[in-house]
């Protein structure tokens, strides 16, 4: 702020159509009062791979490199957290090998989310609401399609799928908004201002 430059945590799921989409579907009340998701996403990740995963200095583990995509996206959806529970497997070192989370939030919304580096979850999840679901299919980060299933028992559910191209290597939509944000001389974006990175 003191020198008027643009920062912005490269929050590119946020800014991917899939998930633009998807929240679109849940603000505009598709699936109801959104109230339960579930996410996760995890691999084996080899001893000798990115020491990002495996050096406590770097901030090692599971948490740290796999947890931002769910926690970012129960963020989005559900908003302030009232309280959280965890459990998992922990190295000596302090590096997280896996992981399982229960957060509440303000307002009900409940997210069971899961990750790991020593064994595998697909890359997705789905949302359960009032009226309907949405399931965010792999990867979950830049999802190449959601889907979207309403309905009122006992009458058959309605199931559309909607498919999304991906534009390189599904980081292209984050640029383009950044690049806006800074010929306008904006220096945060309103999608994903600094106060979300902090929270």
């Amino acid at each position: 702020k003191e020198h008027k430059l643009f920062i912005m945590e490269a929050m590119w799921m946020k800014f991917t159509p899939g998930m633009q989409k998807a929240m679109e579907l849940i603000k505009s009340g598709e699936v109801g009062v959104p109230s339960f998701l579930q996410a996760g996403l995890g691999y084996s990740v080899p001893k000798d791979g990115p020491a990002r995963f495996w050096d406590p200095e770097l901030g090692g583990g599971a948490l740290y490199d796999m947890a931002i995509y769910p926690v970012t996206l129960a963020q989005m959806i559900f908003g302030k957290v009232e309280s959280m529970t965890a459990t998992g497997l922990m190295l000596e070192n302090g590096v997280d090998l896996h992981e399982g989370y229960t957060i509440n939030y303000v307002g009900g919304g409940i997210a069971q989310l899961v990750t790991s580096i020593d064994f595998f979850i697909p890359p997705k999840g789905w949302l359960g609401g009032t009226k309907g679901s949405l399931e965010f299919n792999q990867p979950l980060w830049s999802p190449r399609s959601i889907t979207l299933t309403v309905g009122k028992p006992p009458q058959p559910p309605v199931i559309e799928e909607i498919s999304f191209e991906i534009e390189g290597a599904g980081y292209v939509p984050m640029f383009r908004e950044v690049i806006k944000c800074i010929l306008a001389g904006e220096i945060e974006h309103p999608l994903h201002p600094v106060s979300e990175t902090v929270t």
